[in-house]
């Protein structure tokens, strides 16, 4: 048994013992504010009608007097009503929510209703039912005051969790209206080199973070040369991000976690939406049913690059579309049924840059295309208050293409397609006030087959070819994936301790591996006080090697799974003015990593070489801080990580991590009035190791120089880079919407990225990053 399954088994152990003890001092579970009074929502003399069923929502902070301490927006209306419901926010009173019969300070969603053309008397408001949501706790009765409030709570089974809604998914500056860039400006997340949506999350590679669309993984999120995301933003619910100790019920990522719930805006009538910027165009509409228990959506986006580029960069050809399509019925209030598909394309071809006219020479070519579909269905099901049954399928196709050619070196290319299917059973019970419990399944299978040409290698015993006898090979390959797993968490809440012990099995199908994984998982949270937590969490997480690793023609089918052992613990504060504090420290180690080796060993069969061995191992530790703010119209956060990450193999010393960064500082801030929003981000960041070339060798067969490395460690300089964004609304009567600017690296930093040397490797120079990128766009919205 491996020190980190024992580490993990005494955190089980001592996990248990305190739960024992905890049980032997239960406390009554704590109960909701109920309000007692709402000052009703008057519109001024004057202002524009305001469509009946529009509702406002807000991120109340109760004190222990049942006084609302601050309110902060997190779906807005409009700028006017927006203002009249915080103002209103302010004068509410509640009876304070209570835990063992004393009052508490508590923070809870709530939902004003505005009526059209004016507020009806609060006594007789329309019947409001919360979204079904398991990390919210049940409603207070209160439907003759017009507005819903639900307590939100930290959710079990994760030892931290960030979520972003509202405003801060499309306006955080540098993103250009995208959920997922804002990931970039979260703790533990290190800086990514020139903007690409992958993130290295807690000293893990690219491929260790995960991306999940309603429970189902997708293989990348962004269009290519930094693009948007495949997905509209408007269809986008909420954005959850995990930096480590994930949720027992989601598996096979070694590192954090990023899942992105959909679903269709909320109307009452019909709604058609166009949006243009300086990228790309776009188009949504969304149309409700009659009677109002459903909804279809569908949105479209092209870009228009292939008509730019030639005027800045002759040669390059880019371009990327997505569309989606979504439906969702829920005939009574205990049965919901919805569907999700979704699809991307992506070009990207420099041939005309390399080849006739270009930089380097007549016959080159470089060409990288991209195809992806999903299609998700899912049945949700209530069958009481205390169970609640999701059953999922998903089905998708993915297809890349790759093309490259230089004189003398032959032609590379590789034509990847591959079909994926995949069901989830997700499951929740309420047993008692102290126990719940969640259960599950999760399978997906995936077919992959690559056609490819490449040169092929002089045989064993050979001497390598000179460069003009360099011969290529045609091969097709394919591989067949599937995981199954199963999966159970128990929660026990014993106030002030809650612990969440999980054991989620899996079961790993592919070349000529047939592995059954165990991952016990356990968080626990004590409340010192109202406002300061303590959390620890430790578990193992497994991930399945890349497809390009297993074949069986230049990979190893027998590589075996990648393990991560993830550890964390730390303090949550809530503050005065509705500031959220968060420091957390943290220690992952991994084993069977996979590496490219170019081995030769005895068989059975004769010598054969060895493309990848996993017997890589790594770790990181470090600690992160996180400052959260929302408060009438601004939010912001400041982030800073302190981490280390470092690899070795067998034989070899531990070397730090090609993408480790020191020092990660991240602030960002953002303001919003009289339909205006101003928002900044600041990043710095420790540069990432490199290599300096210590000599080179001519090479006769290639007429080319191989370069002497040193040992990784000198860092290329700190990197440091400011955006900002102007958002202004506006309302034309039957059509609403918003003009922004964003601008990526105001002030034109240098942003080092890597070193560039000279062909003999006699001088060096950095690689910049991003420039000066600015993007102008428009929304408008009819309904």
């Amino acid at each position: 048994m491996g020190n980190g399954s024992r580490l993990v088994l005494v955190a089980w152990l001592v996990a248990w013992l305190a739960m024992s003890s905890a049980a032997l001092a239960q406390e009554e579970p704590p109960t909701p504010p109920r309000l007692l009074e709402a000052p009703p929502l008057e519109l001024p003399e004057g202002a524009a009608p305001i469509e009946g069923g529009a509702a406002v929502e807000l991120l109340l902070t109760i004190d222990a007097t049942g006084a609302v301490s601050d309110a902060a927006i997190t779906t807005p209306v409009r700028p006017d009503v927006d203002a009249l419901a915080l103002e209103a926010a302010r004068r509410m009173r509640f009876e304070p929510a209570t835990r063992g019969g004393e009052p508490i300070p508590a923070r809870i969603r709530f939902r004003y209703v505005v009526t059209a053309p004016t507020p009806p008397p609060l006594e007789a408001p329309p019947p409001l039912e919360p979204p079904p949501d398991p990390l919210f706790e049940a409603p207070d009765e209160g439907p003759e005051l017009g507005v819903t409030a639900v307590v939100e709570r930290d959710e079990e089974g994760a030892a931290s969790r960030i979520t972003l809604r509202g405003e801060e998914l499309t306006t955080v500056p540098g993103t250009f209206g995208e959920p997922l860039r804002a990931v970039g400006s979260l703790p533990g997340v290190a800086r990514s080199p020139f903007g690409l949506g992958f993130f290295l999350v807690r000293g893990s590679d690219f491929q260790n973070t995960g991306f999940l669309v309603d429970g189902f993984p997708v293989p990348l999120m962004y269009h290519v040369g930094a693009g948007p995301a495949i997905l509209s933003n408007r269809f986008v619910d909420r954005m959850d991000f995990y930096a480590g100790n994930y949720p027992v019920r989601y598996g096979r990522y070694g590192g954090g976690l990023i899942a992105l719930s959909s679903d269709i805006p909320d109307v009452d009538s019909p709604l058609g939406e166009a949006s243009l910027d300086a990228a790309r165009a776009s188009v949504l509409a969304v149309v409700p049913t009659d009677d109002g228990r459903g909804a279809v959506a569908a949105a479209f986006r092209r870009s228009y690059f292939e008509a730019i580029l030639p005027l800045v960069q002759p040669g390059l050809e880019l371009s990327f579309m997505d569309y989606q399509l979504l439906g969702e019925y829920a005939p009574d209030d205990r049965l919901e049924v919805s569907f999700f598909f979704f699809g991307a394309n992506d070009n990207l071809d420099q041939s005309g840059q390399l080849g006739d006219g270009g930089f380097i020479s007549e016959g080159s070519r470089s060409r990288v295309s991209f195809d992806l579909q999903r299609l998700i269905a899912s049945v949700r099901i209530r069958p009481d208050t205390d169970t609640r049954v999701t059953l999922s399928g998903m089905v998708g196709r993915d297809a890349s293409g790759f093309d490259a050619a230089q004189p003398g070196l032959g032609l590379l290319t590789f034509e990847l397609e591959a079909f994926f299917a995949g069901v989830r059973l997700d499951a929740e019970l309420t047993m008692t006030d102290q126990l719940r419990a969640r259960a599950g399944v999760d399978v997906n299978t995936l077919s992959a087959r690559i056609l490819g040409t490449a040169p092929v290698p002089p045989g064993l015993g050979e001497q390598p070819r000179p460069l003009p006898t360099l011969t290529t090979s045609d091969a097709s390959v394919g591989v067949v994936e599937a995981f199954a797993a199963a999966y159970w968490e128990q929660v026990f809440d014993f106030r002030p301790l809650e612990i969440s012990a999980g054991l989620r099995v899996d079961v790993m199908r592919y070349g000529d591996v047939l592995e059954p994984i165990f991952d016990p998982r356990v968080v626990s949270r004590l409340a010192l006080a109202e406002w300061i937590t303590v959390k620890l969490a430790s578990g193992l997480f497994v991930q399945q090697p890349s497809p390009f690793t297993i074949f069986r023609v230049g990979g190893n089918p027998s590589i075996p799974p990648e393990r991560a052992w993830q550890s964390s613990g730390g303090l949550e504060l809530s503050l005065p003015v509705g500031v959220q504090a968060f420091l957390t420290g943290f220690y992952n180690r991994q084993w069977n990593i996979a590496r490219a080796t170019d081995e030769i060993v005895p068989t059975e069969d004769g010598l054969r070489r060895v493309f990848f061995r996993a017997d890589q191992e790594g770790h990181s530790y470090g600690l992160e801080v996180m400052l959260r703010m929302r408060h009438e119209g601004f939010y912001g956060w400041v982030t800073y990580t302190l981490s280390r990450a470092e690899r070795w193999h067998p034989g070899q010393a531990p070397e730090v991590f090609g993408f480790d960064q020191t020092h990660v500082l991240n602030l960002v801030a953002s303001y919003g009035f009289d339909g205006w929003r101003f928002g900044g981000r600041f990043q710095l960041a420790t540069g990432r190791p490199a290599r300096d070339a210590e000599g080179a060798r001519f090479d006769a067969d290639t007429g080319g120089f191989v370069a002497i490395f040193g040992p990784r460690g000198p860092r290329v300089p700190y990197s440091h880079q400011l955006d900002v964004r102007v958002d202004r609304e506006f309302d034309l009567g039957a059509v609403k919407g918003s003009v922004y600017l964003d601008v990526i690296n105001v002030y034109f930093s240098e942003l080092p990225e890597g070193r560039l040397f000279q062909y003999d490797y006699a001088r060096s120079g950095l690689l910049r990053g991003l420039p000066i990128i600015p993007s102008i766009g428009v929304r408008g919205t009819l309904q």
